[in-house]
């Protein structure tokens, strides 16, 4: 009955006798295998007729002409585009019931050609639904939905078309009751909540709103349905495939925007699972070239939005929106797509998935595969391969991957989240040490522990560069690995350009993945390239347009290179996109200190603001206002506000920020040496211990040398110097990076005059952050002022610009 099944379904194509060894005999040796096969044979030519299988030196197939199958009558009857006979044809699940000891491959390969021909069936049956009722032949589009529910029952999709169909042709009772029998069965059944679309319906038809068709609208359609079925056969929609036309046509439907899926899930141990699918959907269509797929940080926004489709599609520029729901019950996934044309809100496909949980990547491979379908994408065979190869053979590996992405993309950076992710992530390589790409996340869990500074131990460092060079060994192809390299090159291996030269290399696997080119661009940055860092930017901003990050970023690069006005007006864009976004309001601020020497707009900006840090950390605001007062020269409020932070020392970005050091600011002000030295003497003890476990971390470096020229600890201050000019922030100094500054700053507390005027002037220079209006603002250059010579600069640089 085996070979039997294999070559049926195998039809005219035939099947080797090598595959056939390995699907049934797989545990025999070679001679063992191949008397079973020669038995198997001799019994079926006995049992039926000697002429059922010809023989063949490489191949065995049936003779269609001595044997009727089903399975070849079906597969014939959808080649040929015959939907209505494959449908006829079909007669149940393959070899229903059917179970063969010993053979692993071959129960995979069954329930694999199985669910194939089941789809296929459904697909049918689904074309040939959505003809009728474009010819108005509703009698018929009642009874092929009949049909596609008897298969698929728990799919609210067609049950939802079954009951308007029945209400069209008049039978409401009838209607009501399929639709509520539905209801009633995945509630408990399953627990599920059914499609709200099929409760709008049954409650249009109960008050009598019929959704009878328009003529016009049946007669278009006519035409669309007959090309449906025609194409159907060769897996593609015409009419769902990409826009074409004149300028009114509206973006091609190959932008593409996956929606936030709505997560239903009541169990709150459960409610991971919808953000970590819809992250995993999101990287999967990414990494196909011919579509252009909206970024994470601009569809965030839109997860429990009630705007109209239309305006989600303008704002967006997409001509396709995916939307969702997620459901996790009794060990159950259910899961509702829709692409939706924006424009119009018809459905394009939909599909409901009612599966055990551990079918998870299944979903997602079939949701990713159908909606490049839909849209008219032909994929290559490397694309076709990522979406449809599994990253791991055992799904409970996976489902621990879904919880940990869930949990890496909470806001904030919390360090308990990041935790969980890791934790979650080594569980699921325990599960599986081949999983490349729970590798790979788990390499940049650590880089985000180690460069937020919660970890940055070379332990931390080393775990890092471990994870993503195992990701790489095991998945050379797979774009996060690629990632996960690069980012080894921030933590204690220093190189602008191998972290480059990783990134490009992941850019080729997933040219569509906005975060991606985000990096690119600020590594370019560093490196010097700007025609590389303009051309990566906006890649990433055509990916991710509504990414206030993005802009930010790009803002803070206007910002070195002196081009104020520019950086201006992208911060305020970024401000439109996100209005409780804090940074880039602070950022304004400072771009009229540069430019201008005004501190107004800062300080508006900051007045208006909370003072928290988004996703917890430094107070950025409180912060923003102790360097304010240090501008302004107000000690006495500088000192109050410092008694009302909490915390010792801060980090925010590469800043690391001691209250101490702000008070032995404030007490020079007021000309209290005492009390600033006392203060400074404490700031040198943390930096010191901070030190001991952080010994690479330059911004504890640039402290501890302007603390020790404060206190007069002139070979220590000396000794910094020499860290900074080794640093790579220093050696590479293209991206305005805090080094070359702190350092011109020590020495001119140390009196070395030539050199701290040198350095100044290529601060002045730029490209930097000082300029000569912050020169004079800021009281920590004052010692560097009292050269006349520093005076003459300021009035060279007095117009800061590029």
């Amino acid at each position: 009955m085996a070979v039997l099944a294999v070559l049926a379904v195998c039809g005219e194509r035939g099947c080797s006798r090598e595959r056939l060894l390995a699907l049934l005999w797989p545990e025999s040796d070679e001679s063992h295998a191949r008397h079973g096969l020669r038995d198997a044979l001799h019994t079926l030519r006995h049992t039926l007729t000697p002429a059922c299988i010809p023989s063949s030196a490489s191949l065995l197939r049936l003779d269609p002409a001595v044997v009727a199958s089903d399975v070849v009558e079906f597969t014939q009857a959808m080649a040929s585009g015959r939907l209505a006979d494959a449908a006829r044809a079909y007669r149940g699940p393959l070899l229903d019931g059917f179970h063969l000891d010993g053979a692993p491959e071959f129960e995979h390969w069954l329930a694999g050609e199985r669910t194939r021909l089941a789809r296929e069936c459904v697909e049918a049956l689904e074309a040939l639904a959505t003809s009728a009722e474009s010819t108005g032949t509703w009698v018929e589009a009642v009874g092929w939905w009949g049909r596609a529910v008897e298969h698929d029952p728990i799919n609210s999709h067609f049950v939802l078309h079954q009951v308007r169909a029945m209400s069209v042709i008049g039978d409401r009772a009838n209607a009501v009751q399929a639709g509520e029998q539905h209801v009633r069965h995945l509630r408990e059944e399953f627990g599920l909540e059914p499609d709200p679309a099929v409760l709008a319906m049954i409650g249009r038809i109960r008050r009598g709103d019929l959704p009878v068709p328009h003529d016009g609208a049946a007669r278009l359609l006519g035409m669309a349905g007959l090309a449906a079925v025609a194409v159907v056969v060769a897996g593609v929609r015409t009419s769902r495939g990409p826009r074409t036309g004149g300028a009114d046509a509206g973006p091609p439907r190959t932008a593409i925007a996956v929606l936030p899926f709505r997560n239903l899930t009541t169990d709150t141990a459960q409610a991971w699972f919808a953000a970590g699918l819809h992250d995993e959907l999101l990287s999967q269509l990414a990494n196909v070239a011919e579509l252009r797929v909206i970024g994470s940080a601009s569809v965030s926004g839109y997860g429990q939005t009630d705007r109209p489709l239309d305006q989600i599609g303008q704002e967006l520029a997409v001509g396709s929106i995916v939307r969702g729901s997620v459901q996790v019950a009794g060990g159950r996934l259910r899961v509702i797509v829709h692409l939706l044309d924006p424009a119009t809100g018809a459905d394009l496909w939909a599909e409901t998935y009612d599966r055990p949980l551990n079918d998870a990547f299944t979903v997602q491979s079939d949701i990713a595969q159908r909606v490049v379908s839909a849209v008219g994408v032909a994929l290559s065979r490397a694309e076709a391969g990522g979406l449809t190869e599994p990253p791991t053979a055992n799904s409970d590996a996976y489902l621990l991957y879904l919880q940990g992405l869930e949990y890496a993309g909470r806001p904030g950076d919390q360090r308990e989240d990041l935790a969980i992710a890791q934790r979650q992530y080594e569980r699921a390589i325990r599960l599986d040490s081949s999983f490349a790409l729970a590798h790979a996340a788990l390499s940049t869990i650590h880089w985000r522990i180690f460069s937020r500074r919660l970890d940055t131990s070379p332990a931390r460092a080393e775990l890092q560069l471990r994870e993503a060079r195992a990701a790489l060994r095991l998945a050379p192809d797979l774009p996060e690995a690629h990632v996960a390299m690069a980012l080894t090159y921030c933590c204690g291996r220093y190189s602008d350009r191998q972290e480059a030269e990783a990134l490009m290399a992941a850019s080729r696997y997933a040219p569509n993945d906005a975060s991606l080119w985000n990096a690119i661009s600020v590594v370019q940055a560093r490196l010097g390239n700007w025609d590389s860092v303009e051309a990566a930017f906006e890649r990433a901003r055509r990916l991710d347009p509504r990414n206030a990050d993005l802009l930010q970023a790009q803002g803070n690069r206007l910002h070195c290179l002196g081009r104020y006005p520019e950086a201006i007006e992208t911060y305020r864009r970024a401000m439109l996109l996100a209005p409780d976004y804090v940074q880039p309001h602070i950022a304004l601020g400072w771009s009229y200190i540069l430019w201008q020497g005004q501190t107004d707009t800062l300080r508006a900006a900051l007045a208006a603001q909370p003072d928290i840090e988004p996703g917890g950390g430094a107070p950025r605001v409180g912060l923003e206002h102790a360097i304010l007062m240090t501008l302004d020269r107000q000690p006495d409020s500088l000192l109050a506000l410092l008694r009302s932070l909490e915390g010792e020392t801060w980090t925010s970005g590469e800043s690391f920020f001691s209250r101490q050091a702000l008070a032995a600011t404030a007490h020079l002000l007021r000309g209290d040496t005492v009390a600033a030295r006392a203060a400074n003497e404490s700031v040198a003890v943390q930096i010191d211990s901070a030190l001991r476990a952080r010994p690479n971390d330059a911004s504890l470096h640039m402290m501890r040398g302007g603390v020790m020229a404060e206190l007069g600890r002139r070979a220590e201050a000396l000794r910094e110097v020499r860290w900074l000019e080794q640093s790579d922030g220093y050696r590479n100094n293209h991206n305005c990076p805090p080094e070359p500054e702190a350092r011109a700053l020590i020495l001119a507390q140390l009196g070395e005059r030539d050199s701290a005027l040198a350095a100044i002037e290529r601060l002045l220079a730029g490209p930097s952050r000082v300029t000569a209006h912050t020169i004079r603002l800021d009281p920590v250059w004052d010692p560097a002022r009292r050269d006349p010579r520093i005076e003459a600069l300021l009035l060279k640089y007095r117009n800061p610009g590029p």
